[in-house]
């Protein structure tokens, strides 16, 4: 029966992830004003998964859960998509890889696109100041020019949930420029105009994590760019 409910799972994880596929293929040319929607949109969808994988619990012994997962790891049962990496439990689940992360008192399952293992190419350069340790709050700034704005979206999406769930940050989008409608009542921030932490999502042919004092920069393009974000991500947790 397990067998039977781990092959649903991954059926169920490969057609996910082709839809995510779909979406991100559509019309790279849509209005840039649909950006902190579709920020909010994602965000919540992020968010109703993880409530529902933690209201299964225990209710149905056939249930295979994110924890029935992370306890597979814990015993030596690693797989393709369940394996341990520097301490850390990685498990995927419903297109999303999921490690445990402890930013208060509690233990907390935080959602990923990519593992560990998919961002070992990506490196992070630099050094930050004490700027974000001493702020609450983030600005994550885009250019609402970008040519790939749906990458862009989900990985702000995804920084803005994890800054918020996992680092306990408060993130506030904002844009490097007032150029489209997108942008009119959100402020204007650029790594050289803002003393509060910044973290700049931007296009760029390499993928890379820069850190410069109070700004970081992720940049990439298409999936790389979300690659980029994780790889942060995971750096801020302590995985690297």
């Amino acid at each position: 029966m397990t067998c039977l409910i781990l092959d649903k799972m991954e059926q169920k994880n490969e057609e996910k992830q082709k839809e995510t596929e779909n979406v991100v293929k559509e019309d790279p040319k849509s209005d840039t004003k649909k950006l902190l929607i579709m920020i909010g949109v994602v965000i919540a969808v992020f968010a109703l998964v993880l409530l529902i994988v933690q209201s299964t619990g225990n209710s149905s012994k056939e249930v295979i859960t994110i924890d029935d997962l992370h306890e597979k790891n814990l015993n030596g049962e690693s797989g393709e998509n369940n394996y341990l990496y520097n301490g850390f439990s990685f498990v995927f689940a419903d297109g999303l890889w999921y490690t445990r992360v402890k930013p208060g008192d509690k233990l907390i399952d935080v959602p990923l696109h990519f593992g560990p293992k998919d961002l070992e190419n990506i490196d992070v350069k630099g050094s930050l100041d004490d700027t974000f340790n001493q702020n609450k709050e983030v600005f994550v700034t885009f250019d609402p020019l970008n040519k790939q704005m749906q990458y862009t979206a989900l990985s702000s999406a995804e920084l803005s949930l994890n800054l918020a769930k996992g680092i306990l940050k408060i993130p506030i989008a904002a844009c490097i420029n007032n150029e489209t409608d997108a942008c009119i009542d959100r402020p204007i921030i650029t790594c050289s105009n803002s003393d509060k932490p910044v973290i700049y999502i931007k296009e760029s042919k390499t993928p890379l994590v820069i850190l410069d004092n109070n700004c970081i920069t992720i940049q990439g393009e298409d999936w790389d760019v979300v690659k980029a974000t994780d790889r942060l991500l995971l750096y801020w947790y302590g995985v690297f």
